[in-house]
């Protein structure tokens, strides 16, 4: 893997436009990856052509790879996922202003400057392609507004992550 296509399809099956990437330095930021690993001793991460991959191709299921977008696409921890419902999410349709997903901060406080449990942060939603396929996700998989979109436990999704990668390794793909 040593350039990202210019363009992609899409990773949802709704009639949205396709979605353009830039390309980028997979050497550089592979070097970069593992440059801050190992100085602070954090977790490997995935960069954004392997992650592209991961959603484009480990996913059959158009629920568990909307779960794995919406993560890539805002930041939240899997349990600030997990606990979101319909009625977190503000899109374009009925809120004119930006697209954004507000996320319960679920983890504990223990350093001062962390906001207390369970405070609100508000994540703004730039990617078009994704804002719609997340809407006509809620449309056609949500029909009550106040229970879970995704009501599983997080090992589930350990297992969804898994079952995905293993997908993509059986059809020759190897993440870094």
């Amino acid at each position: 893997m040593s350039s990202h296509p210019s363009e992609i399809s899409q990773i949802s099956h709704s009639t949205v436009c396709r979605i353009a990437t830039p390309r980028i330095d997979f050497e550089l930021a592979l070097a970069v990856r593992q440059l801050a690993s190992r100085q602070a001793e954090k977790p490997k991460y995935l960069l954004e052509p392997e992650i592209t991959v991961l959603l484009a191709q480990g996913f059959t299921d158009l629920r568990k790879r909307m779960f794995f977008d919406l993560i890539w696409n805002t930041g939240a921890r899997l349990s600030e996922a997990l606990a979101l419902i319909p009625d977190d999410i503000r899109t374009g349709e009925r809120w004119p202003s930006r697209s954004f997903v507000s996320l319960m901060t679920l983890k504990q406080q223990g350093r001062p400057g962390r906001p207390p449990k369970d405070t609100l942060r508000d994540v703004p939603l730039f990617d078009e392609g994704f804002t719609l396929r997340l809407r006509d996700h809620l449309d056609t998989f949500c029909k009550f507004r106040t229970k879970r979109i995704w009501p599983v436990t997080d090992d589930t999704i350990r297992n969804w992550l898994r079952d995905a990668v293993t997908r993509c390794e059986s059809e020759g793909v190897r993440f870094s």
